[in-house]
């Protein structure tokens, strides 16, 4: 150009020419091009911000550590981290404002309020320079990135390309459709070109940014993005003109012509509205049609070629799948079903690979699908394995273990924070609890009536909402329609051949798939992702279909563990509340109690009637021999062999019927102690009292595991306020006494259970008075294994010992058991068994009615026990000792102190361990607080003639009794010193003469060169103060 063009041709060439030829250089792969283009552009964008009004937003010329120019394409890899954030946050500001929602991004820098115009910087900017951060992030995770990069280096350059996919994804959700065709088409050209994982996931981000209207989602007319409603604006436009119109003159005619053609034009602009509403629609739903077509015709066949990667190991492209999924679920709902399944049955049919990466890497895939889709899609997934693994061969075992990996990450996490969910669950249903019953204001009958109808209501009744007060969220009950899918191919796994091939070695070895049964686990977590009311009952079919096979031990041991596993899941199950859980355990006992007790009528009519049979056939012919030969001749068949009548299968499950009872036990138990049903609101008692009656009657079960599980039911209801406890603890009593009659030894499981039971009864109900035949019976029986001293053993017959004594209950069998517990007290090598027996015995000697011939005989046990050969022993007594001292009454301790007095001195000295010289001074001193001066004088006469006797132990015994003593009477002590011969100087004497100790006290710790007794200096002490006090007393009384 011309020297001296004005200044206006040359701003003419600035955005023809000059922007034009910088952003082209943007994508350039030279980091030193970008960056003198991008100073360029910065320095052109300053100077000409009213050319680039919407570039200057990314400028900061205050502060560069937050320009966009100046940062984008810095050397330090954070910085362009920072900018490409800030890009990102410009975009959402972008997308915000476009909604009409507030600007959320003003903080990204100085972002302000943005306008249309801004979509170039998104386009010509932002476009080139994320698709080149993308590329070379592409480049460095394949190795092609020049210079080996160490490990900082590489985390470095992935924050950049994660803040490169986070702002690519703004970019997109800010786009209108055509732009966003655009860019989509940019990347998956780029794409057939290079298929990295940074291009393949850059087209899954923008496929995430989708947020267009399809025409399956047009409800009502939409307008356009960023276009304000057409009808109001049109609508009213035309007002102002019409009202600012020309004055004219105040005539009647004038009005009435002017009133018409208002009227004429209203009808107008209303007819124009309407013309243009429509117009808009119809644009609307041709664009979200366009928008579909795209997405069937040009996306979705590049994503389904995209999400295997062929070759000798075919690998699942994991981001492919995510989107491709996430694109199936914006499309209509036929496209859908038929499209899904195609890209589920592409990433199972790699499941039947051989190779075993292959087969993690789709089932990765294929779990993290699942989770993209939520529950309610297990069905579509079921039906592709099924479809993509045959029943047999190794593919068999890939079905199952998939299965449960999906399963897993559907419903694992309900598995996993069960406690915490259940404990929340306890505390809101016991406040609302709460509420209720103040509002209500019912006594406990009324509630539990209340409760009753509450049961018939839920089993006659839809679902109620909100049953139990803790619904689980989204995964509850989603797992309703795949139960039917799920359940063959548990099944399968655990009774079929599957499980048979498992038990191959040599098979197992080369299939990880195959070393280990996920069955349970899968019925674990079908039971707690299921609606508990409606889909429990097709669960437990799996356990009927096989209970006719239960006679043999292995199926019964499968059985016991699914259903043992399925108690863990329904524990965990959001739908199963207090009357869901309540009504569905009271109904299943109810029918396993009726089936079994129909049964045992059955059984006891077929003994009676072959007795009688045999009577009338004996009387007969008078042949004792004869029915013994018919009944063997009946059951011999013609080849000689033994014959056993067939069963039937209803015959044959019902035998084994216990094994549901047990489950529903097991399930009530587990919700009384941390479940549903752990509460004590009106609501949950009265749910709960309609079981007790149950429970009593499960007492009478042929099977030990459900008589257990009932006597531990029945050990946490007697302590609630049940309404009909006082009638059934009676019945509850005689059961447990029937039970352990017939029990083998107290060692035995069902007698701890019920002697734990029998405690609570006694304890907490008192309207449960027990007969004194009962008594008399559970005393003789309670220890009837004297040599069983194991805490677990020992523990539950112990509670009941002490809630007997708690009741002050008196027969006779109490004081002989009592002579037995005190001996335990003393030979046992258990600390928890010694310390029961103390208690049990110090509460029997301080309640129950003592003659002073019993008295004196407890007392003389504890005085003979002193010098027992086992230090433990000895310091068990000695603590008896001190407390029985402590609580007697004054008189009873008067009267018995010389049965310890003597015992305790003389074991001062002789007793070789030092934690029992000090616990005998403790009982010594113990007692003679205890005692009245008279004896305290009695005492001391005897010390001090202790002392001028020639056996040194027995005044080294005196001398530390006499400092005990002192001790005890303090100030009184004072004149004692004086009375008859010197006490001081014979007790220092004493001292003084202390011989060696002997090999035995050395042996006890006592260490060479000291006294058998090392409380000389104490008790000389003792005596100087107790003198001084004396002195003292003496000098204030003159």
């Amino acid at each position: 150009m011309a020297e001296g063009a004005p200044e206006e041709d040359l701003m003419w060439l600035v955005p023809r020419v000059v922007y034009p030829q910088l952003k082209s250089q943007l994508a350039s792969p030279s980091m030193s091009v970008r960056q003198e283009h991008l100073m360029l552009l910065r320095t052109l964008v300053l100077q000409c911000p009213d050319k680039f009004p919407d570039l200057v937003t990314l400028t900061s010329p205050q502060d560069p550590e937050i320009d966009f120019y100046l940062n984008v394409a810095h050397v330090q890899l954070h910085r362009r981290s920072r900018a490409l954030v800030r890009m990102g946050r410009l975009a959402d500001a972008m997308a915000a404002a476009d909604q009409g929602l507030p600007n959320t991004g003003g903080g990204a820098g100085g972002v302000g309020a943005v306008t249309g115009g801004s979509l170039r910087c998104l386009l010509d900017i932002a476009v080139p320079l994320l698709q080149v951060v993308i590329g070379e992030g592409g480049d460095a995770k394949d190795g092609r990135g020049g210079h080996e990069r160490d490990q900082i280096d590489a985390d470095r350059e992935a924050n950049v390309v994660d803040a490169a996919m986070g702002a690519l994804g703004a970019v997109a959700r800010a786009l209108p459709w055509h732009q966003y065709d655009t860019l989509l088409s940019q990347f998956m050209r780029t794409l057939k070109v290079k298929t990295t994982k940074a291009n393949i996931r850059a087209v899954c981000v923008i496929l995430d940014a989708f947020h267009f209207p399809l025409p399956h989602n047009l409800e009502a007319p939409v307008h356009a993005e960023g276009t304000a409603p057409i009808v109001t604006a049109n609508a009213t436009a035309p007002a102002p003109a019409t009202a600012a119109g020309p004055s004219a003159p105040d005539n009647s005619k004038e009005r009435e012509e002017g009133d018409e053609g208002s009227d004429e034009e209203a009808e107008d602009t209303i007819a124009h509205s309407e013309a243009n509403t429509a117009a808009t629609a119809a644009n609307v739903e041709a664009e979200a049609a366009a928008v579909q077509r795209a997405l069937l015709q040009r996306v979705l066949p590049i994503m389904h070629r995209l999400l295997v990667q062929g070759g000798p190991s075919p690998v699942v492209r994991a981001p492919v799948a995510l989107a491709l999924v996430k694109l199936l679920r914006l499309l209509p709902s036929e496209v859908e079903r038929t499209e899904l399944p195609r890209a589920l049955q592409g990433i199972a049919n790699l499941l039947a690979d051989r190779q075993q990466r292959v087969r993690d890497d789709a089932r990765h895939v294929l779990v993290a699908v699942a989770k993209e889709l939520g529950p309610a899609y297990l069905p579509y997934i079921c039906n592709v394995l099924r479809a993509a693994l045959p029943d047999k061969g190794f593919t068999a075992h890939v079905i199952g273990y998939t299965l449960h990996a999906v399963l897993d990450a559907l419903v694992g996490k309900l598995m996993t924070t069960r406690k915490s969910r259940h404990a929340a669950a306890a505390a809101a249903a016991a406040a609302a609890a709460g509420q209720e019953a103040a509002a209500a204001a019912e006594p406990e009958a009324g509630a539990a009536a209340e409760g009753n109808e509450e049961l018939e209501e839920w089993a006659a009744g839809p679902e109620e909402e909100g049953d139990g007060g803790d619904d689980g969220g989204a995964a509850s009950g989603a797992l309703d329609d795949a139960v039917e899918l799920a359940l063959p191919i548990i099944e399968n796994e655990i009774f079929g051949e599957v499980a048979e091939a498992k038990e191959v070695a040599q098979f197992a070895m080369n299939y990880k798939e195959a070393k280990k049964v996920r069955g349970y686990e899968s019925f674990m977590l079908l039971a707690a992702g299921v609606t508990f009311k409606t889909s429990m009952e097709p669960l437990l079919d799996l356990v009927r279909a096989h209970l006719h096979r239960a006679s043999s031990p292995s199926v019964r041991n499968k059985l016991s563990q699914l259903l043992q596993h399925a108690a863990r899941g329904v524990h965990a199950n959001p739908t199963a509340g207090p009357t869901a859980l309540a009504v569905w355990v009271h109904r299943a006992l109810a029918g396993g109690l009726e089936r079994e007790e129909a049964a045992r009528e059955r059984a006891k009519a077929d003994v009676q009637g072959a007795t009688s049979a045999a009577a009338e056939h004996g009387g007969a012919v008078r042949d004792p021999v004869a029915p013994v030969g018919h009944i063997i001749q009946s059951t011999v068949s013609s080849s000689g062999k033994a014959t056993k009548r067939a069963l039937s299968p209803e015959d044959a499950a019902a035998l084994h019927e216990y094994l549901i009872m047990d489950f529903a036990l097991q399930l009530l138990h587990s919700s009384l102690r941390r479940g549903a049903l752990s509460g004590r609101s009106p609501i949950i008692l009265g749910l709960l009292d309609p079981l007790l009656g149950l429970m009593v009657r499960a007492l009478r079960c042929r099977h030990s595991g459900s008589v257990g599980l009932a006597l531990r039911c029945l050990t946490i209801l007697v302590g609630l306020p049940l309404p009909s406890l006082a009638q059934a603890s009676g019945a509850a009593g005689k059961g447990v006494t029937a039970l352990l009659k017939r029990a083998p030894n107290a060692s035995h499981p069902v007698a701890l259970e019920g002697f734990r039971l029998l405690a609570a009864l006694l304890r907490q109900c008192s309207a449960y008075q027990p007969t004194t035949a009962q008594l008399r019976f559970l005393l003789s029986w309670l220890f009837s294994d004297r040599s069983a001293e194991d805490s677990s053993e020992v523990g539950p017959a112990f509670a009941l010992l002490r809630a007997i004594l708690g009741r002050r209950l008196v027969v006779p069998e109490v004081y002989d058991v009592m002579n037995w517990v005190q001996g335990l007290m003393v030979r046992s090598h258990s600390p928890q068994v010694r310390a029961t027996c103390a208690s049990a015995l110090l509460q029997f000697l301080l309640d129950y009615p003592l003659g002073p011939r019993r008295t004196s005989e407890h007392l003389t046990f504890l005085a003979s026990n002193l010098s027992f050969e086992h230090e433990t022993g000895r310091l068990a007594v000695l603590d008896m000792v001190q407390q029985v001292v402590s609580k007697f009454p004054v008189e009873v301790t008067t009267a018995n102190a010389e049965l310890f007095l003597l015992p305790l001195v003389m074991r001062l000295v002789n007793d070789p361990a030092p934690k029992c010289r000090a616990a005998i001074a403790g009982a010594l001193r113990a007692l003679l607080a205890a005692l009245p001066t008279q004896q305290h004088d009695a005492f001391a006469t005897y010390c001090r003639q202790w002392l001028l006797g020639n056996n040194s132990a027995l005044r080294r015994a005196a001398a530390h009794s006499l400092g005990l003593l002192a001790q005890v009477e303090g100030k009184r002590f004072g004149p004692r010193l004086w009375a008859g011969p010197s006490v001081a100087t014979t007790t220092t004497a004493t001292t003084a003469s202390a011989p060696a100790p002997s090999s035995s006290h050395a042996a006890a710790g006592d260490g060479p060169g000291k006294p058998p007794v090392p409380l000389a200096a104490p008790v000389l002490a003792c005596l100087t103060r107790a003198a001084a006090a004396s002195s003292a007393s003496d000098a204030e009384g003159g």
